[in-house]
């Protein structure tokens, strides 16, 4: 059996016996319990913190005392004594003004009313109380010092209730794949503000099919009449914007439906320079290289890489591309549109049949007298 003094010590105190974590007393003895520590507790309902104010002496009084005390509270009146604001007399010879064994009787009008203690004059804010409810011994502060210990307070009151309604706001929020945030911690020195934001939006649509098809030709194979594959149809228009701090822009966008190829699969990753760095800007991916001198016109419709630097007065601005666009000329002729194309016989326009010739016409009805098996005699390649 261990003895008292080899018993471990508790988890949450250290070897020397002391608390882990230190909390403010119950009860204020001097102005280091009236302090906030890391891990307070909370306040007992039946107990709560008085401050009593002296004009005669220009101090207050600061203690602990129970909730349901009588006299412990009070409107706002004026010192014990007669109708003019005199003192009345005191049963122990002593001053009034807070001091835990002065006693006054009071009957004048305005008085807050008598109890087995003092009453203290009050002002809008303050809690009035007798000397007599405290638990121990109250604690004196000059008018600077409770100044002081009053903002310090009402700070900590402060970022408690931020913090609790931050915390409680968080276990609220559920996690969304279509916007996502999350905390860039130490790296937001070097991105900004803002931490990490993902939004995705669109449709996607897709349709599988099953076509089946059978010819009856004689002159396949009977495994090869029939034929079975698959049909995909799908339809999909995404928007992905991304954010990293102030300084960094993601966008992503995708739609099979679009007018354009180079509509249809758009990527921009853009750095955002501050106004007193050398690097103003970089895009990578779908870039445009606007110019304002006619002799060198501006491109759209680039995939690469764009920079922006500037030192001093000077301005630099490069790209390094692939260009995805073409050029072409279009003329009108008589109020109509004109445009010149080439194409080969074979590239006929699918499930729409044309004859080449007088030659094909005439023999037409012929070719096709034993069908499926067309008898022409004639391979087009």
């Amino acid at each position: 059996m261990l003895e008292a003094s080899e018993q471990a010590a508790p988890a949450d105190t250290v070897s020397d016996g002391k608390p882990r974590y230190s909390v403010r007393k119950t009860g204020t003895q001097d102005t280091k319990d009236l302090k906030k520590k890391t891990a307070d507790l909370k306040e007992p309902d039946n107990l709560k913190t008085e401050v009593i104010y002296d004009e005669k002496d220009n101090t207050y009084t600061i203690g602990t005392s129970f909730s349901g005390s009588e006299g412990s509270s009070a409107g706002q009146g004026t010192r014990g004594g007669s109708s003019t604001g005199t003192r009345g007399s005191s049963s122990s010879g002593g001053r009034g003004g807070g001091r835990s064994q002065n006693t006054s009787s009071a009957s004048s009008t305005g008085a807050a009313g008598a109890s087995s203690g003092s009453i203290i004059p009050g002002r809008a804010g303050f809690t009035l109380g007798t000397a007599t409810s405290f638990l121990n011994a109250p604690v004196l502060m000059s008018p600077e010092e409770y100044q002081e210990w009053s903002l310090q307070n009402s700070m900590q009151q402060y970022w408690r209730q931020k913090n609790a309604e931050a915390f409680e706001a968080e276990g609220k929020n559920k996690f969304d794949f279509t916007d996502m945030h999350f905390s860039l911690g130490p790296a937001e020195k070097i991105f900004g503000p803002g931490g990490v934001q993902i939004k995705t939006q669109g449709s996607a649509e897709l349709k599988v099919g099953v076509n089946s098809k059978k010819v009856n030709n004689p002159a396949l194979a009977a495994s090869r009449r029939k034929t079975i594959g698959f049909d995909f149809d799908e339809k999909i228009n995404l928007s992905l914007n991304g954010k990293v701090g102030d300084k960094i822009n993601m966008n992503l966008n995708y739609n099979t439906q679009a007018t354009f190829d180079y509509d249809a699969q758009n990527l921009k990753l853009k750095y955002d320079g501050k106004e007193d760095e050398i690097v103003k800007l970089i895009e990578a991916g779908n870039v445009s290289f606007p110019s304002n001198i006619s002799l060198v016109p501006g491109v759209s419709s680039l995939f690469g890489l764009r920079t922006d630097v500037q030192f001093g007065k000077l301005k630099i601005q490069s790209v390094v591309s692939q260009k995805k666009s073409s050029s072409s000329s279009v003329s009108s002729k008589g109020g109509s549109q004109t445009t010149n194309f080439e194409f080969s016989a074979t590239n006929y326009e699918e499930n729409r049949h044309f004859f080449l010739s007088h030659f094909f016409r005439e023999r037409y009805d012929k070719n096709m007298e034993s069908l499926p098996t067309i008898s022409s005699g004639i391979n087009i390649k």
